[in-house]
């Protein structure tokens, strides 16, 4: 049969794939379309995390919906909770059949066959929720020192002390610039950013000679206008948790050619809406904020540091290789 007007078709191919439904909307007893993006891929190939897609499902081909499409989204909808921190995550067996251009965008058109279920999922990447402090309080001290063990392994002693030693941003009360200097073994100069100094004059006077203190906000503009010389001779730049500096971080320093380790947190949607992923979504969740960090430069590597919580550092240990 002839493809419908806007569509091209391809070679049928299932994928089981979780989506995160924006909007589940059904037309009549027997069509509802699902819009939203991939969560996960449990096939080979076909889809990346954050992909926008639609789905059409039909009671005739769409094995456990049921027999009215209109019961099936009032019980999606009963399923999410109705909360506005509450997203839902549709399990779905899928077919795609047009292989575009289509009428619906950039949205990848596919056809469900099977609906596998549903679950509501607590977002938990939004302004309000800094790191699950209750579960990772005990272990504050811990994420310093692993972190610090993780620098000196990774970039060595050398770097790190080079020039004028290392910029900490969002740097509280100087706890990681502590643990850095109890594990290494040579002189560490350290300037350390924080808008809002949170000790004393004698907290911050047993820092040492080595150490500067800024209080103010490090972002990708001012700072670098007002700290030129600062960002030229530093060996390299850190942040555990900086949350809404995370990504001055990673511009300053590709910009400067700068060797960085940043540990991201919170997201900030609402703060930063104009992040997109290459699929055009917004970033709204901690996976996609690392893929968009990354995104910037080939050469940002990520890896893993050994504590509960937000543990993933992405940096750049050198730049002798090109970007690809």
């Amino acid at each position: 049969p002839a493809a419908e007007p806007g569509f091209s078709p391809c070679e049928v191919e299932r994928y089981l794939i979780t989506v995160r439904a924006r909007r589940i909307h059904a037309f009549g007893r027997k069509l509802a379309w699902c819009s939203g993006a991939v969560v996960s891929n449990n096939s080979n190939g076909g889809f990346e995390e954050g992909e926008p897609v639609t789905i059409c499902l039909q009671v005739a081909e769409t094995q456990g919906m049921g027999e009215d499409a209109r019961a099936f989204e009032r019980e999606l909808a009963q399923k999410s909770g109705g909360a506005d921190r509450n997203v839902l995550h549709v399990e779905l067996l899928c077919e795609r059949r047009e292989a575009g251009p289509t009428n619906l965008g950039a949205a990848k058109v596919l056809h469900a066959v099977g609906y596998k279920g549903a679950l509501a999922v607590e977002v938990v990447d939004s302004d309000d929720e800094p790191d699950d402090p209750e579960e990772h309080q005990a272990d504050k001290e811990q994420r310093h020192l692993a972190f610090a063990k993780w620098l000196l392994e990774v970039f060595g002693a050398q770097l790190l002390c080079a020039g004028r030693g290392i910029i900490d941003v969002a740097a509280g009360k100087g706890h990681l610039t502590e643990a850095l200097r109890s594990q290494c073994t040579q002189p560490l100069p350290c300037t350390l950013v924080e808008p809002v100094l949170r000790g004393g004059k004698d907290d911050y006077a047993s820092m040492g000679q080595d150490s500067v203190w800024l209080a103010e906000e490090f972002d990708a503009e001012r700072f670098p206008q007002d700290h030129a010389k600062l960002l030229a001779g530093c060996s390299t730049l850190v942040g555990l948790h900086p949350d809404q500096a995370t990504e001055a971080i990673v511009d300053v320093a590709l910009r400067f050619r700068k060797p960085f380790a940043v540990v991201p947190c919170c997201v900030y949607p609402r703060l930063f809406p104009g992040r997109r992923l290459g699929t055009g979504q917004g970033v709204t969740t901690y996976r996609g904020f690392q893929r968009y960090l990354r995104a910037k430069d080939s050469r940002i590597r990520i890896a893993r540091l050994p504590f509960a919580g937000r543990n993933k550092v992405l940096y750049v240990a050198d730049y002798s290789n090109p970007p690809f």
